[in-house]
């Protein structure tokens, strides 16, 4: 279980082949398979206050995840949130695509485990509000292989070792994204600038590739739905 904040570096790849590129300088490399499925009110209410709400299903479990709205640097490649995570049982899964999520238990814990900080007790307060005796409805699900690996970067002020996680989404319509990702689990908040900018020119300069920031898988799930793509549940 964890609760806290999530800070990372975000860099959007142009194609599969700048991924490819990327994969092949990390190591060693460990892919996780994710299927990640989305839960709101009906009409949204969750996504009009930017809060995603999220069960991952992986070979290890699954895990529920809850997002705030993120905060973003001046170029959006680095962004900061709100996050709340428990591990869920995997037969729960089955029971929330069919009847719905509740969150009465875990917005129990997460209450204690927030006292004092007003940030998480706020997005606590809407999550209730959104929730009090109500199942969250599934709106959907996407895929998404992330091979997670260590890269060696220098800059001016000394070597930067990080751990890469390098996603290939496969998002409703057959459309694929490309990303590359650093969290704070993995870096140092004092870094982050320096991580991101040595990133940013390594992969300019030896890779020919420009990134460019990217919003929230969910951000772009949520567009393709009100465009009307079909999705999976």
């Amino acid at each position: 279980m964890a609760s806290g904040f999530e800070t990372e570096i975000k860099l959007g790849l142009p194609d599969e082949a700048a991924w490819r590129w990327v994969r092949e300088r990390i190591s060693p490399v460990r892919v996780v398979d994710q299927t990640n499925h989305f839960f709101d009110r009906p009409g949204g209410h969750l996504a009009r206050a930017r809060i995603g709400v999220r069960l991952r299903e992986t070979a290890d479990g699954v895990r529920l995840t809850v997002k705030g709205a993120a905060e973003g640097d001046e170029d959006a490649r680095i962004t900061r949130r709100v996050e709340l995570e428990r591990d869920r049982d995997p037969k729960h899964l089955a029971v929330a695509l069919s009847t719905g999520l509740r969150l009465e238990e875990d917005l129990a814990v997460w209450r204690v485990d927030a006292e004092g900080d007003p940030e998480r007790t706020k997005l606590l307060d809407i999550l209730e509000e959104a929730t009090r005796g109500r199942p969250l409805e599934t709106i959907g699900a996407f895929r998404n292989q992330r091979s997670i690996g260590a890269l060696a970067l220098r800059d001016g002020a000394g070597a930067l070792d990080v751990e890469i996680e390098l996603d290939r989404t496969r998002f409703p319509g057959d459309r694929i994204d490309f990303e590359l990702e650093v969290e704070r689990s993995s870096e140092p908040d004092g870094r982050l600038d320096r991580t991101r900018d040595a990133l940013v020119r390594w992969l300019e300069l030896e890779g020919g590739i420009r990134t460019f920031a990217r919003e929230s898988k969910l951000a772009r799930f949520e567009a393709l739905l009100e465009a009307g793509e079909p999705v999976s549940r």
